[in-house]
């Protein structure tokens, strides 16, 4: 609370929306999801509305924010259509679980999880030896395939998601199988996904070196 994790994330998402794809990349970041707690929902738009749109001088300067209050189908289907008409969707992780299979493949290039040591997966028991069983969030992971980088506000909140959500994790990046889109092949077998932690300005980040913290925010940046 009140270490500018949020606002550091809020600069991070207008920076990549707004000057496109950082070459050597050609295609452009245009949609966004961020994951959160359904009582932080509104608190997420607010930050978007008072850092970006509340100071921008012209409509070009804006961010379109959807906060997912009620029918989260019909958000994230519109979020999915060619005509995007927001940017930004702001959702529970509860509705985003329940309503993941509306996401296509290409649905979103940067997923944002805020408070994911609350996360829990599957309380399903399993046999020894057996393989976890499937999660929501990895379907969804699975499925959009346009999703690279994963980036997390606190290093809790990476060893969480990891612990219950995490596929194959080879230092900073986990490897996750693509899913089939209707019916069909995909393009890849597999994928890797960037695990990318956002430094903040805690006391406990207050002794990690500016040139550490400086990597960091290249590293969200880099084209994938």
């Amino acid at each position: 609370m009140g270490l500018g994790k949020t606002l550091q994330t809020v600069a991070l998402v207008y920076a990549l929306l707004r000057h496109g794809a950082v070459p050597p990349a050609t295609e452009p970041f245009r949609r966004v999801v961020v994951a959160c707690p359904c009582s932080l929902v509104a608190n997420w738009k607010a930050e978007f509305d008072k850092w970006i749109n509340g100071r921008a001088a012209t409509l070009r300067e804006r961010v379109t924010v959807k906060a997912v209050d009620a029918d989260p189908s019909k958000a994230i289907a519109a979020f999915g259509a060619g005509s995007r008409p927001f940017q930004v969707l702001v959702i529970s992780y509860e509705s985003l679980a329940a309503h993941a299979s509306g996401l296509g493949p290409a649905a979103c290039d940067l997923l944002v999880c805020d408070e994911a040591q609350r996360l829990k997966g599957r309380k399903t028991k399993k046999a020894k030896g057996e393989p976890s069983p499937p999660n929501e969030i990895m379907d969804m992971l699975c499925r959009v395939q346009s999703i690279r980088k994963i980036c997390f506000i606190g290093a809790k909140a990476k060893a969480a998601f990891v612990k219950h959500f995490g596929g194959h994790l080879d230092g900073d990046k986990m490897t996750v199988a693509n899913s089939a889109v209707d019916g069909g092949v995909p393009c890849e077998s597999f994928r890797e996904i960037q695990l990318i932690v956002l430094p903040s300005s805690s006391r406990a980040n207050a002794r990690v070196p500016m040139a550490e913290k400086v990597r960091a925010w290249k590293e969200a940046l880099k084209p994938t």
